[in-house]
């Protein structure tokens, strides 16, 4: 039976994400709500569902610059969770397995582990996973219902000792086969209907619309935010402007007579006067502490698959 857990969370590596390169920081720092990120969601789901079970809480990452981004992240009073390590493995070529057989190395761990992967949107809770693994689970596999990973993965840590000490090896292609074939009890646990990988703009906005379906923080409505839309804390729009299933982030400014449907807006951008934005990506990742001014002829922008402009879920 589970009396305590060590939790390991995974930031990304080398290799930014479509949506990560476009913003200029981890995919963590994305908003689900007005004053909500995806790292404080996830932080304190896990807060709730371990409870005084969860022993340490342990952030890796893969470069330099995202690492000081989660080291100032966690420092800000509103951080539901307190006590979390954040460490760098800017090694290619080892795989996510491989980064933690070496992690839990270290002092510091227990016998069992929670594998989080913090791009994709978490589940209201993680106790099916816990409730598991009391079935003389080795490992269980948090999963959705249209069959796909939730993101979340409970094992022992003791089944990390055969993964080899140098080269890749993968959690999911290598690392789950080789349990099962060493004869050890693998669960599954339903967590969610849907999963989703928040990375890049469409992924996003429908996580934005799944989570605000399932929860009832939704986006305080406005008469100018129609939608799954997400004004967040610190963004300004003006009051004609109109904002459709998109997302502003804090230190945006969008001016009047703005139209902004299915795209997102980076934090600090300044949108001109009368600009029309449809299915876009307005940032700057090198804007640094000052605001930024995009300067668009006012018209539709060219959407990013003319075939299949709006999503079945935008619709």
């Amino acid at each position: 039976m589970l009396k305590e857990c060590s939790v390991l969370m995974l930031a990304g590596g080398l290799n930014p994400t479509p949506l990560q390169r476009l913003m200029g920081f981890p995919s963590a720092g994305l908003p689900v709500s007005r004053d909500r990120t995806l790292l404080s969601a996830w932080l304190e789901v896990i807060d709730r569902s371990l409870g005084s079970l969860r022993r340490s809480t342990h952030l890796l990452c893969g470069t330099p610059a995202d690492e000081q981004w989660f080291l100032a992240e966690l420092r800000r009073p509103t951080n539901p969770v307190s006590g979390v390590e954040v460490r760098r493995d800017d090694r290619p070529h080892r795989g996510v397995c491989g980064i933690l057989a070496d992690t839990v190395q270290t002092p510091g761990f227990s016998n069992w582990l929670l594998v989080i992967e913090l791009n994709t949107l978490p589940p209201k809770s993680l106790v099916p996973m816990l409730e598991a693994s009391d079935n003389d689970s080795s490992m269980v596999v948090g999963g959705s219902g249209d069959g796909r990973p939730a993101g979340a993965f409970l094992l022992r840590a003791d089944l990390l000792r055969e993964v080899p000490k140098r080269g890749y090896y993968d959690l999911k292609e290598q690392f789950l086969p080789q349990v099962v074939g060493r004869g050890h009890r693998v669960s599954a646990a339903r967590l969610s209907e849907t999963s989703v990988r928040l990375t890049d703009r469409r992924n996003y906005l429908r996580g934005i619309r799944i989570w605000q379906t399932d929860r009832s923080d939704s986006n305080e409505r406005l008469e100018n935010v129609a939608g799954h839309s997400v004004v967040c804390n610190g963004a300004e729009c003006a009051a004609d402007a109109f904002i459709l299933d998109s997302v502003v982030l804090p230190g945006a400014v969008v001016g009047p007579r703005c139209v902004i449907a299915r795209s997102v807006i980076g934090p600090l951008i300044r949108v001109p006067e009368g600009s029309i934005l449809v299915d876009t990506v307005m940032a700057n990742p090198r804007i640094g502490d000052r605001s930024a001014e995009i300067r668009l002829s006012s018209g539709i922008r060219e959407p990013e698959t003319p075939n299949n402009v709006i999503p079945s879920w935008s619709r």
